[in-house]
């Protein structure tokens, strides 16, 4: 099989080298709006007022590791492909440091919840990503499924 005639375009962000992760985690930053007050409704309701405080907090901590780490790769990304990649893996591992020193940090305060904390954290970081997947989905600008050739085309056309 000859490679796809039609090849997928870049969106216009990504052709112009905007900086489309700090694009992404300002998005995935206001998305958390909605989502911390359905999230610390449900901690205060179940919790108390210790929950909700707990849970408000871990939505300022997913939100802030997201905005450290659209940071983070975008300068990365301006210095070249293998800089990405080590500051995507090693970010990733200083950024979980950061997140278990916070939460060691606070362990021992009175208003902490340390239940409702790591449940909020959780579920507000996957909410918010599975929020984000719809809309970045939406943006890549795909050919219809039936254009795509299949996944056995695909290695032929790499095979050596």
């Amino acid at each position: 099989m000859t490679a796809p005639t039609n090849p997928v375009p870049l969106t216009p962000a990504v052709a112009a080298g905007a900086p489309v992760e700090k694009d992404l985690a300002f998005h995935m930053a206001k998305l958390a709006v909605p989502i911390a007050v359905v999230v610390v409704a449900l901690a205060a309701v179940i919790r108390g007022a210790n929950g909700a405080w707990s849970a408000l907090l871990a939505v300022a901590i997913v939100v802030l590791n997201m905005l450290l780490a659209a940071t983070m790769l975008t300068w990365a990304a301006r210095i070249s492909a293998n800089m990405l990649m080590g500051v995507a893996l090693l970010g990733f591992l200083l950024r979980m440091v950061l997140v278990t020193l916070v939460v060691w940090g606070v362990r021992d305060e009175p208003w902490v919840d340390l239940k409702t904390l790591a449940v909020a954290i959780l579920a507000t970081q996957l909410a918010v990503l599975a929020w984000e997947c719809r809309y970045v989905a939406g943006s890549l600008n795909l050919p219809p499924a039936s254009e795509i050739p299949p996944a056995s085309d695909i290695k032929e056309t790499l095979a050596p």
